[in-house]
């Protein structure tokens, strides 16, 4: 489920949220929600992380990690921001946003691969 925020975000950038929801995307409100997805135990951490968007980025063999989006950029040590985080040392799939016949379209992009689909 997207919360209110997390909706206009996604319409601000061109993505139709119910096309993203029904892709997967959705709110993570917790510490307990980042850790799910990442199966991870890191609570501090993960509550820097969170409330976000999370975004499954899914091989074509099936195999699903999840990109969050925290709403508040995370401060990596350096005193740099990043807008969007993987787990660490996660290996980063070759997205499939959809299957089916017809063109291909290859994307760069979190949400601007949603924005084609």
């Amino acid at each position: 489920m997207l919360n209110d925020a997390h909706r206009q975000h996604l319409v601000s950038q061109a993505i139709d949220p119910d096309t993203a929801s029904a892709n997967g995307v959705h709110t993570v409100t917790d510490a307990a929600g980042v850790n799910a997805l990442w199966g991870a135990t890191d609570s501090d951490y993960a509550n820097k992380l969170a409330p976000a968007l999370a975004f499954p980025w899914t091989s074509p063999t099936g195999r699903t990690v999840w990109q969050l989006r925290p709403d508040t950029a995370y401060k990596k040590a350096d005193g740099s921001g990043a807008k969007y985080m993987f787990q660490k040392d996660v290996r980063i799939p070759l997205h499939t946003e959809r299957a089916g016949t017809g063109p291909v379209v290859i994307v760069e992009g979190t949400k601007q691969v949603r924005a084609v689909a």
